[in-house]
């Protein structure tokens, strides 16, 4: 039986409202008034409506659940539910408009910690819960959960801790049955040091836990620092894992030139990309040369090797990634959280193409709080992405969710301008061709490799440009022209 919001979640005010942002229309719902609001997912059911799942507790303490709240496609609330327990919930793979629920609870008349999944429908209605108990006999102060994720063959791989030192996984599928399971004490512990670690110290830093690749199934475990010296930043690794949870391969993300490198900071997640050519993408913070971080997008083959690297907007305390969405291999949104100024925050979100080239980036309406944080973006199936956040200020959370049109492009504040020059032959051995529309006025060319480091400045002659000393591999052009604008353009240097 559903428990219906509005007799069990008291004091939870909610409003729909359509809110213009430049030309686009999105929509958007809130729910605020005296709750925190966290961990947020998006579902999406086969008529198009949405299903959000918020974790919340009160300002007291006294109550807490998941709640779900069914949306029309355009962000209308038609629905909602609240469940005593939970913080993410899932799409079951192959069976349209069935999801689940994944909790945990520990059980006094049996002394164990139970795994539990509460299975519902598009509907919300609960048609069945399943219960594994997966520690039995260890005191609950000595258990803690980390992080879970339902792979394509609708196995729950779970990640937990015991007495902090034990890093236990587990494969569990929707029957209750444990497939596998493994233990190890080589692995990043689940807290990290304030302050700087020793010498070859592993320390956890970050929480990306989730699918590497389908074919093979392998999932990965994003986190930690090895501390080389005070001056060195602490390099992110990938722990990564086969169908029978025994670790294959560990990547260690340092360096990606001498003076442009990953920041250790939460968010950082991997994302499988180009099934043809099996790269992948790495979201993380970047330390750029300028001193800037940015949140950035890296695209990496599979003998984990830099081809493409894109940054977005860059902020003075960094920007966070949140999440990244890719659809049909072409196109790549990428959440992220920023700290422009103050103690004010922000949620953006930016559109990028199949080459991770800029296509746009926006601040969120409502994004800029005292502080704003967000864990949720959903690719649609008619191309729109949903995106949810919440904003705290005072004594509650605001929990936000807007629908943002794939059109949003298209719209003539974020039209892309008309291409003023073409690039010959691209890729290039030598001498680089420059060809300019009729009333372009470029005023300079830039080069930049992989890492963003300007490599090639020129103002003059701007027809061409003699590559030939320059190492094999992928540059950014920038070509700047008399009005300030600046265009970017990939060059291929064979």
């Amino acid at each position: 039986m559903k428990k219906k919001l509005y007799t069990l979640l008291t004091g939870l005010l909610m409003a729909t409202c359509i809110t213009s942002y430049g030309q686009e229309i999105v929509s958007e719902f809130t729910l605020q008034n005296g709750k925190l609001f966290y961990n947020t997912d998006i579902l999406e059911c086969s008529d198009g409506s949405l299903l959000t799942g918020i974790s919340f507790y009160s300002n007291d303490y006294t109550e807490s659940g998941f709640l779900i709240c069914k949306t029309t496609p355009e962000g209308q609330l038609m629905d909602s539910v609240r469940f005593d327990n939970g913080w993410s919930f899932y799409s079951i793979n192959g069976a349209p408009d069935s999801f689940v629920i994944p909790s945990f609870f520990w059980d006094e008349s049996s002394n164990s910690d139970n795994f539990q999944m509460t299975f519902f429908d598009a509907d919300l209605n609960v048609s069945e819960t399943v219960s594994v108990p997966i520690f039995s006999g260890i005191a609950p102060n000595a258990f803690s959960i980390d992080e879970l994720f339902l792979s394509p063959e609708n196995d729950f791989i779970l990640s937990y801790w015991e007495n902090d030192e034990v890093f236990h996984l587990l494969r569990v599928n929707l029957e209750g049955t444990i497939k596998a399971e493994s233990e190890t004490t080589t692995v990043l512990p689940p807290h990290y040091s304030t302050g700087h670690p020793a010498d070859s110290a592993l320390n956890y830093t970050s929480s990306g836990f989730g699918l590497f690749t389908e074919e093979p199934f392998q999932f990965c475990k994003v986190g930690g620092y090895i501390g080389t010296s005070s001056s060195h930043p602490w390099p992110l690794i990938a722990y990564v894992f086969d169908e029978n949870l025994n670790r294959t391969n560990t990547l260690v993300y340092d360096y990606l030139s001498e003076d442009s490198y990953f920041d250790y900071a939460m968010g950082e997640h991997i994302v499988p990309f180009h099934k043809e050519d099996q790269s992948y993408l790495f979201a993380g913070q970047i330390r750029y040369p300028d001193g800037k971080y940015k949140s950035s997008l890296v695209k990496y083959d599979m003998n984990h090797t830099p081809v493409v690297i894109t940054s977005v907007e860059p902020t003075t305390m960094g920007g966070n990634p949140i999440k990244t969405a890719v659809v049909n291999n072409n196109t790549v949104y990428h959440a992220y959280r920023t700290h422009p100024t103050g103690n004010s925050y922000a949620i953006s979100l930016a559109r990028l193409d199949g080459d991770l080239n800029l296509l746009w980036n926006i601040t969120m309406p409502g994004g800029q709080q005292d502080f704003a944080y967000g864990q949720c973006l959903k690719a649609l199936q008619n191309g729109d992405v949903a995106i949810a956040y919440t904003t705290s200020i005072g004594s509650g959370d605001t929990f936000r969710l807007f629908i943002v049109h794939d059109s949003y492009d298209s719209t003539p504040e974020t039209a892309m301008p008309e291409c003023q020059f073409t690039l010959y032959p691209n890729p290039v051995n030598d001498i680089l061709g420059i060809s300019y529309t009729d009333n372009a006025k470029p005023t300079s060319v830039e080069l930049y490799d992989l890492t963003g480091r300007l490599i090639y400045v020129q103002h003059n002659d701007l027809e061409s440009i003699d590559m030939t000393e320059l190492q094999a591999g992928i540059y950014t052009m920038c070509i700047t022209f008399n009005d300030g604008e600046r265009r970017f353009e990939k060059v291929v240097k064979e």
